[in-house]
């Protein structure tokens, strides 16, 4: 009851000199406003004061491209890291992060060389820490798709099954079988995360 829209503007101000963009400010500004707005039908509070507040404005989207000698370099300076199935699978189909990361063994067909996108894997923060959300859907229907496999890709693909197999011959009773059946696994069969991919790539 004591809240005024100074003390959200406040709030919003602290996060962003904290490093949050205006898209992430817009997301707290809308939970906010919605649980006062809740408080306010419920008769809690005499006056929703988050519509006394400025929303924050959206970022404006600049969009760029790799021209092919710094995919080449790009593809050159991941080669070998675990960063290569990711960077590859995004350049050449444009895939999400929560879409490489969600692909299933089941997902491709080795006989007729295609690959289905079916399966994502997000991290959301849920009590305080950080779960990974598995789902069987995309974004939307039209992210529902299947690519035809070059062979390139297949033979990557081959490679990381062949040492997935030895890895668990390696690592026995220690390996983590949680998340069989995903592609995107580190040695020990930890699912690689979309925040990982992120934060390596930036690195």
């Amino acid at each position: 009851k004591k809240l005024k829209p100074e003390d959200i503007e406040d709030f919003l101000n602290e996060q962003r000199n904290t490093g949050l963009s205006n898209n992430s400010l817009r997301h707290l500004y809308g939970y906010i406003r919605v649980a006062l707005q809740y408080a306010f039908k419920r008769a809690y509070i005499d006056l929703n004061v988050a519509d006394r507040v400025d929303k924050p404005k959206k970022n404006e989207f600049h969009g760029s491209f790799y021209n092919d000698e710094e995919l080449k370099l790009l593809f050159k300076v991941v080669k070998g890291t675990h960063l290569e199935f990711a960077v590859r699978m995004a350049a050449i189909y444009g895939l999400r992060r929560e879409e490489i990361v969600g692909i299933k063994w089941d997902a491709i067909d080795f006989q007729y060389k295609t690959i289905t996108i079916a399966h994502t894997v997000s991290e959301a923060m849920l009590d305080g820490k950080y779960t990974i959300l598995l789902k069987d859907t995309t974004k939307n229907k039209s992210s529902f798709r299947t690519l035809p496999l070059s062979d390139e890709t297949m033979d990557m693909l081959l490679s990381m099954k062949e040492k997935e197999e030895k890895m668990k011959a390696l690592f026995g009773n220690r390996y983590n079988h949680k998340y069989d059946g995903y592609v995107y696994v580190f040695e020990n069969g930890d699912l690689i995360r979309p925040n990982w991919i992120s934060y390596r790539f930036n690195k």
